[in-house]
């Protein structure tokens, strides 16, 4: 049989009037469960369910407030009503106190009845409505992606979701209904209780940020919009905060401006390097002529102090570039066990006896695909800068390797998971340690917390550079008054180690033409009476154009060229290819201040015998013009 959707419970021990009444029922439409005492009422079948219970007050066996009370705990949205012919005020009351919807008194008006149990229903469903709304606004709080707390004027917790306890690391029983949350220590330490007495006092909405400190020792950026909870008549009774932890977001801003800082300090470099460059070649350059015809002692020393003030100079260019991304890197399967027996040999002889060096490896043969010189640079930095922290005080410098395998691991300055093999660098000292406010800074170019004219700041930009153009990354810890521990990162190859390091032979006398390109007039000067001190005949010239139509003129007359890349008009690669068009294998140097437009790859596959990079000393020139000259192809 087919119930209607109203099911109506009649509880009458009187059985001609429940008959009666359920067959009036069911003639409207309605289904219906007659029971005829109190006992057969309370024992239905947990499958029936109804919607309205019309109970007579007086059963034969109990009372039928009795039994209202005991339907109430099996079914929680069943409306009563309750019919007697045996009213009293005090039982009316009792009902009414019992939730009954309706009292009615025999003999009722079928159509009263009829009437009363249409808005019994019509009040049930409103309430199911309600519940299912509630509901859903429930867990749309509790699944909420943000953390949400709800408090009254006394700043007594009304409300709260999962995503609050995770948020600011609270244990799952400490957030608790009525908790004061202005007494809640938490609250106090990030700022965010004076934040909400300001939204209720005031009754103003507002967005704030914190930097908090869970107890589990976690720092965090929380995102607070805070609004107050208003009355209908716009009183405030309270406050809801909405809360967001935004540490990644924050970090990823930090790492946006600093990808920002360096792309604006590449644009200034990239500008600078070639100019720079081709400076610092005369000054180098024309200081060693003169210093090979210095006269007497005191202007060899002046003139050694101003080669050795053009060396910093280079080197500060070369960092600069590094830091800014714009240096070329030429990488090979490098064993970094060779190149730290380099770093430590420095060190020992370098850092002040206060300070004990301890070197821990597995005693492998560790290869990575990289840069030696760069390398060496980023670890001689990173244990400087260690030794630096205990200059005052002394302690343990410890340097640690051993590979190590991540398996989607998020490390230091990596924001992305990993994977793979890696070599694993530790540069662990006892001395200082790093504050909060440095730690956030301390890769940024330019940043130091050293005294003027005791560093550059570009120390551990460096290191990061170079770290990251190794594709690989930097975890920082540190312990005021404990010391701190960078740990390196880097990707193994399992390729044998190049032996890369190259052997510059002194300055030698030679034969031969040289046709010498460069804009730069100074330059041209300087390696003509390079070269021809050593017996070569050089043409010097600074105009590309020109020098092409000179070397088409008499292609055979020139033994081979040197040449600068950032030229007006015609530049140096585009001035190897034309000459290359007429001589294949002519030998030709080309030298660059700096060129986003040319690299050693770019320049091999022009045809170019050797790519150097400005300055370049005239002994250094000299030794692989003599190389070329006196090598068989």
């Amino acid at each position: 049989m087919t119930m209607a959707n109203e099911v109506i419970l009649i509880v009458d021990d009187d059985v001609l009037m429940s008959d009666t009444l359920g067959a009036i029922l069911r003639e409207k439409g309605f289904s219906t469960i007659v029971a005829v005492s109190g006992s057969e009422a309370m024992n239905l079948d947990s499958s029936l369910v109804p919607e309205v219970a019309l109970i007579d007050l007086k059963l034969s066996d109990m009372s039928g407030l009795d039994v209202i009370r005991e339907l109430k705990q099996s079914f929680r949205h069943l409306e009563f009503i309750v019919i007697t012919g045996y009213s009293t005020s005090e039982s009316a009351i009792e009902a009414m106190n019992l939730g009954a919807y309706g009292y009615i008194e025999k003999p009722y008006n079928l159509n009263h009845l009829l009437q009363m149990i249409q808005k019994a229903l019509e009040k049930r469903k409103n309430e199911l409505a309600l519940v299912e709304s509630e509901s859903r606004f429930r867990q749309l709080v509790e699944k909420a992606p943000v953390g949400i707390l709800a408090i009254d004027v006394k700043g007594s917790l009304m409300q709260y979701n999962q995503k609050s306890l995770e948020i600011f690391d609270f244990e799952p029983d400490s957030l608790v209904q009525g908790l004061n949350v202005f007494n809640f220590l938490p609250f106090i330490q990030s700022g965010i209780t004076g934040d909400l007495k300001q939204c209720i006092y005031e009754g103003r909405a507002a967005i704030y940020e914190h930097r908090y400190q869970s107890e589990k020792g976690a720092e965090k950026t929380i995102r607070c919009n805070l609004s107050p909870r208003l009355e209908a008549d716009g009183s405030v009774y309270g406050a809801l905060g909405i809360f967001e932890d935004v540490s990644g977001l924050k970090q990823l801003e930090s790492h946006l401006k600093q990808v920002m800082k360096i792309e604006s300090i590449g644009m200034l470099a990239g500008g600078i390097a070639h100019d720079f460059n081709n400076i610092l070649s005369a000054i180098i350059g024309f200081s060693e002529l003169a210093l090979n015809t210095a006269c007497d002692m005191r202007q060899e020393q002046n003139l050694n102090e101003v080669l050795k003030a053009g060396s910093r100079a280079k080197n500060l260019v070369k960092q600069i570039l590094t830091v800014s991304r714009q240096g070329k890197t030429e990488k090979h399967p490098i064993e970094i066990g060779l190149i730290l027996k380099d770093v430590i040999s420095f060190l020992r002889a370098s850092l002040p006896a206060t300070i004990e060096m301890k070197y821990e490896t597995s005693g492998e043969d560790i290869q990575i695909f990289g840069n030696s010189s760069q390398v060496h640079q980023l670890l001689l930095n990173l244990c400087i800068n260690a030794g630096q922290a205990m200059e005052k005080s002394g302690g343990v410098l410890k340097i640690r390797v051993k590979k190590t395998k991540l398996d989607h691991d998020i490390i230091g300055n990596n924001l992305l998971p990993v994977s793979g093999r890696f070599v694993n660098i530790s540069i662990i000292d006892n001395g200082t340690g790093i504050t909060p406010s440095a730690l956030e800074k301390i890769f940024e170019p330019y940043y130091t917390t050293k005294k003027k004219g005791e560093g550059t700041g570009l120390g551990l930009a460096v290191v990061d550079s170079i770290v990251k153009a190794h594709e690989g990354f930097i975890d920082v810890t540190t312990t005021i008054g404990r010391g701190s521990a960078f740990e390196v990162y880097l990707p193994v190859v399992d390729q044998p180690a190049d032996n890369i390091d190259e052997i510059v032979p002194k300055k030698q006398v030679g034969k031969g033409t040289i046709l010498l390109v460069d804009d730069e007039e100074a330059i041209v000067n300087l390696y003509t009476q390079v070269f021809e001190s050593l017996g070569y005949y050089v043409e010097g010239l600074t105009n590309s154009q020109e020098a092409l139509r000179l070397f088409q003129t008499q292609p055979d007359f020139y033994d081979i060229m040197i040449t600068d890349m950032t030229m007006p008009k015609m530049t140096g690669d585009e001035l190897a290819k034309e000459i290359l068009g007429t001589r294949p294998q002519f030998p030709i140097i080309l030298c660059t201040g700096f060129s986003k437009n040319i690299s050693r790859e770019k320049a091999h596959k022009i045809g170019i015998r050797r790519y150097l990079e400005k300055p370049v000393e005239g002994a250094t020139l000299a030794a692989i013009v003599h190389e070329i000259l006196n090598t068989p192809l």
